[in-house]
């Protein structure tokens, strides 16, 4: 499992320029699950896996309008999840697609915490 987590790592960063986060690495490998559901509500939310997140941030152009910065899904609404490059547990940050590089976005949580609730936050977000 560790050869394989570092060999999608290097694929990753070598296709984006930015080594994913540990903790979406843990989604990938099976490590760790997302539950987006709950029984009084259901988070519409898209997590890009290993093989779609360089074509994602290339149509974006995520490296032109926000260099420092990974696509790693969506709200299902024309936000974007957004995370600092190399930070192991970084900040989410959900900026509107349309807007990269020109809005701050709104800070929503940690990785790790918003993969634990389920992205919760999302739901606050729209609120």
């Amino acid at each position: 499992m560790t050869d394989d987590r570092e060999e999608i790592a290097r694929r990753v960063e070598a296709q984006v320029r930015v080594r994913p986060p540990a903790a979406l690495l843990d989604v990938w490998t099976g490590v760790r699950t997302v539950d987006t559901e709950a029984a009084d509500e259901v988070v519409d939310l898209a997590l890009y896996g290993p093989d779609e997140i360089a074509e994602r941030n290339l149509t974006y152009e995520i490296a032109e309008y926000a260099p420092d910065l990974l696509l790693i899904g969506d709200d299902g609404g024309g936000r974007g999840l957004f995370v600092a490059g190399n930070d192991s547990d970084p900040e989410v940050v959900l900026v509107g697609l349309g807007a990269v590089g020109s809005d701050g976005g709104t800070r929503i949580g940690r990785l790790s915490s918003l993969l634990e609730s389920g992205f919760r936050a999302l739901v606050e977000a729209e609120g």
